[in-house]
């Protein structure tokens, strides 16, 4: 009996300074991934930052970087980011806020980007069709949509209107 007493008090504070430990490897592992992913992007001409309080991430892609190569050569390394955690603590789940500024996007980037869990994209250019109005009329995360000098129809706005009536969508500076 005396023998599992010494034990207890021995582990006891072992396990405390364990539990004590976790929050801090964690963060260390999730700031790791994040340096990472945000070296990755910078390499490919973008930029990624993270919002403290919400805990979303903002990608931006300009210029000779907004292509859909550089969106499918990104996406994987963006989906593996961590989930779920603000500076408050647990949170939200993991959103992005996309910029791409750039006439290099077409149908197949501004899919792949829906593939990530976007919840507010702004697209100035491109070289999209109708199509992508109903790819992103489809995520249910999306609710901010911000097109310039994008192409679409009229057709397809109000289409894509329709699909997200509690969406704040704006095209060529007015919104509805």
């Amino acid at each position: 009996m005396r023998r599992r007493t010494v034990l207890l008090w021995i582990a006891a504070p072992c396990l405390f300074a364990a539990l004590l430990g976790i929050p801090t490897l964690v963060r260390t592992i999730r700031q790791c991934q994040f340096n990472d992913a945000q070296q990755f992007v910078q390499n490919h001409g973008g930029s990624l930052d993270f919002d403290l309080v919400d805990g979303n991430y903002m990608v931006e892609l300009r210029g000779d970087a907004a292509t859909d190569e550089t969106i499918r050569k990104l996406v994987p390394t963006l989906k593996r980011l961590p989930t779920g955690f603000t500076v408050i603590g647990p949170g939200e789940e993991r959103s992005f806020w996309v910029s791409l500024d750039g006439s290099g996007i077409t149908d197949s980037g501004i899919s792949e980007i829906c593939e990530l869990g976007v919840a507010w994209l702004t697209l100035n250019g491109g070289s999209i069709t109708d199509a992508t109005a109903t790819k992103l009329s489809q995520p249910s995360e999306l609710y901010g949509i911000i097109l310039n000098n994008a192409g679409l129809s009229e057709a397809a706005i109000a289409k894509l209107r329709t699909a997200k009536p509690d969406a704040t969508i704006t095209v060529d500076g007015a919104s509805e």
